[in-house]
């Protein structure tokens, strides 16, 4: 008679989380908001090691494409940073806000959120705005440019400041090819990546210095550890809904299934690498 329409009685539609990067999946069963964190930690932990710069209380963190604030309210528990974000989402900046309004007074006296592009910085900035701290979570290959936004970012770091980014790499030649050129472009239409964004590791390293940032590392992560682990995420997550009687509309299971058919054919030709950025502002 009822079949399992009870379990929509059993579902929190309140969710603790928002979070939207694509992750770092190097542990078995995890679920999607962990591998966002470690993600997170990961450009963190990159930041670190360069001259034992640690992230530190009350250090000034700019993060730009924040989402729905998961990242600013992490970076704020977690290691007591003020935090300042910017995202040009209308609906992910109201989340955000409510959000933050109904956080603790400490938390709402560190994070400050804002609303506007990444690639004019100076639009919601101050000239004397200066940051320790710019990270951007897999989010600068959207970006129109990329390389606008950190010439941008340039101008609002404290001298030595440094920069960290979870963004993507091309390899080199990877889409010579008349028809692989032809599929990469309609894969960056799709996903609203500006073409110019997609360059290999060594034009990435070559346009920081040429922007003007010293101290560059860029490390290559492994597909399997974020394209594979969110291809399986994203299908089994799909089965799940169906087993437990959620069925999803055509719409929303075909998103899912085509964006983990994407992931999978990302690790599978390797073209198109994860990388983890750091660079500094010379003093």
């Amino acid at each position: 008679m009822y079949g399992l329409q009870h379990t929509l009685y059993n579902i929190d539609v309140s969710p603790q989380a928002y979070w939207f990067n694509m992750g770092l999946w190097d542990e078995q069963n995890m679920v999607f908001a962990d591998a966002c964190r470690a993600l997170v930690h990961k450009v963190i932990d990159s930041l670190g090691g360069q001259d034992k710069f640690k992230f530190q209380l009350n250090s000034s963190v700019l993060d730009v494409g924040f989402g729905c604030g998961d990242s600013c309210f992490m970076m704020a528990e977690e290691y007591g940073c003020n935090v300042v974000g910017i995202t040009i989402e209308d609906s992910q900046y109201e989340i955000a806000q409510t959000r933050l309004l109904k956080s603790t007074d400490t938390l709402n006296s560190k994070i400050n959120l804002l609303k506007g592009s990444a690639t004019d910085l100076s639009k919601m900035l101050k000239s004397q705005d200066k940051f320790d701290i710019i990270v951007a979570i897999d989010c600068a290959y959207h970006f129109d440019t990329r390389w606008s936004f950190l010439h941008s970012s340039l101008d609002h770091l404290s001298n030595a400041g440094q920069i960290g980014l979870f963004d993507v790499a091309i390899q080199p030649n990877a889409f010579n090819h008349p028809f692989k050129r032809w599929l990469f472009e309609k894969i960056c239409s799709g996903g609203n990546i500006p073409v110019q964004n997609m360059v290999n590791a060594d034009e990435y390293e070559a346009k920081l210095q040429e922007i003007g940032y010293i101290d560059i590392h860029i490390e290559r992560i492994d597909v399997e550890r974020v394209y594979g682990g969110l291809a399986r995420f994203l299908k089994q997550h799909a089965a799940k809904l169906t087993e437990t009687g959620l069925e999803l509309n055509f719409g929303n299971y075909n998103r899912l299934i085509t964006v983990a058919k994407v992931l999978d054919l990302l690790c599978w030709g390797k073209w198109v690498e994860p990388v983890v950025v750091t660079a500094k502002k010379p003093i």
